[in-house]
């Protein structure tokens, strides 16, 4: 397990690392977060600290990541800091009811701490920097899911947009009336999707936006039939839906 001194060496130089790719200084990097100096800044990169609460957002929104970019987390949840990781230990030694208590405060307090933080946001600073992946995920028969060209786009500061880790564009109408045509999806990066929850799927080498249902991807519009999984080899799921936006402005 790693040293608490090993994750925050880790943490500083990714922040380090995400500064200079935007050409900030650390003073730069500061009022971007509302910081009066850049002290804060130099802390974090000689590891004599590491960001946690609402400065980890606001770092996170300001250098255009995700807090698992700087704790190094993957899709399997490798690379925890040491406080997470003992409090996954506690988790699961709970027997059921010990688990429906903590899940329940956990929840409750999840979003409270979120309506904290969208509701204190400073007015220069109502949105956040998320990763756009400017091709299309088809919400209709289906469209190649490429990643090779991203940007940074700036969105509102919203529940869905503080929990999402990128943004896919809509092709099509099979998720009408909810999802339009052009509509720009929140993601959050996941390796799973439970039934009934609308997801990023990919089959056959093409990329859908659908809800998961028994053996099937499912489509909002009744006009489209479900997509059958039986026989279809592989389906790769790469995020849940959080919520969605409207299209870019030209």
């Amino acid at each position: 397990m790693a040293k608490y001194e090993d994750v925050a060496k880790m943490i500083g130089e990714r922040i380090r690392t995400a500064r200079k790719a935007l050409g900030l200084t650390q003073t730069e990097l500061a009022n971007r977060m509302n910081e009066s100096t850049g002290r804060i800044i130099s802390e974090w990169e000689h590891a004599r600290c590491s960001p946690s609460g609402p400065k980890l957002l606001r770092l996170t929104q300001a250098l255009g990541v995700t807090p698992n970019y700087l704790y190094n987390l993957d899709a399997e949840g490798r690379g925890l800091s040491l406080a997470e990781s003992h409090v996954i230990e506690q988790y699961r030694d709970l027997d059921s009811d010990g688990l429906r208590a903590v899940n329940a405060v956990l929840g409750v307090e999840h979003e409270r701490c979120t309506r904290q933080i969208i509701e204190n946001a400073p007015p220069q600073f109502p949105t956040r920097k998320i990763r756009y992946i400017p091709h299309s995920v088809s919400a209709g028969l289906g469209a190649a899911l490429q990643d090779e060209q991203q940007e940074l786009i700036e969105v509102p500061l919203t529940r869905e947009s503080v929990r999402a880790d990128f943004v896919l564009r809509v092709a099509g109408n099979s998720m009408e009336p909810e999802f339009h045509d052009g509509d720009l999806l929140l993601v959050q990066q996941s390796a799973t999707v439970e039934p009934g929850q609308l997801g990023i799927f990919g089959l056959d080498g093409e990329g859908y936006f659908k809800k998961l249902g028994q053996g099937e991807l499912l489509s909002l519009n009744p006009a489209y039939r479900p997509i059958s999984l039986e026989g279809r080899g592989e389906v790769h799921v790469f995020g849940r839906v959080l919520g969605a936006l409207p299209p870019l402005s030209a």
